[in-house]
């Protein structure tokens, strides 16, 4: 079996015996769906035109500030998954709240490390370096441009199996992308499978 493939599995074993790794995932979607929540039904304005009737228009400010504050944990709770999943891998247990201060002790340069992990993966054919270079930069608590360099170097080392595990997760991407109603919610499971997937196949071809 390849590497990538055996780290896929990996990472969903651990998600599974571990699903407090999960947890950190479901923050930013709570934070969106109480924004559109109040956004739709608590602070919409009512319109009312003749021989049409009331129709309402969602709050978009509660939207655009309910979409920014989501994106913004969620940047964190990404790092603090990463930790998790290592933890597992290396059977310290996760601990959620041990990550989450982890994550936030070293805020300021992991901030940086995901601006430029996103400037990244908007290029495409970055994007193995953008998903390695967060695992990178948590695990070996590093700076940006170290861990630019060590991703680089990791992904140029291993490219076979870098080139399959990406293949997967964008073939898996638009698949469930296509699913109505329950796409996005095995969206997110996937998401945290291949994260700490990543973090294995890391772990392995380091």
């Amino acid at each position: 079996m390849s590497e990538a493939l055996n780290s896929i599995s990996v990472g969903a074993n651990t998600a599974f015996k571990n699903p407090v790794i999960f947890v950190p995932a479901l923050i930013p979607l709570v934070i969106h769906a109480a924004f559109a929540y109040l956004a739709y039904y608590v602070f919409a304005t009512e319109y009312y035109i003749p021989y049409w009737g009331a129709y309402r228009v969602p709050n978009y400010s509660l939207l655009v500030l309910g979409s920014l504050i989501a994106s913004i944990v969620g940047f964190i709770v990404g790092f603090v998954i990463i930790d998790m999943a290592h933890d597992a891998l290396i059977s310290r247990g996760p601990d959620m709240s041990r990550s989450f201060n982890k994550v936030m002790s070293r805020i300021g340069p992991l901030i940086v490390v995901a601006i430029v992990a996103a400037i990244l993966a908007i290029t495409i054919i970055l994007l193995p370096v953008s998903i390695f270079m967060t695992v990178i930069a948590m695990i070996e608590t590093l700076d940006v441009g170290e861990s630019i360099k060590r991703a680089f170097s990791f992904v140029g080392k291993n490219l076979g199996e870098v080139i399959v595990y990406i293949i997967i997760v964008i073939v898996v991407a638009i698949v469930l992308g296509l699913i109505p109603v329950i796409g996005s919610a095995l969206y997110w499971i996937a998401s945290v499978i291949f994260t700490a997937a990543a973090v294995d196949l890391y772990l392995r071809k380091r």
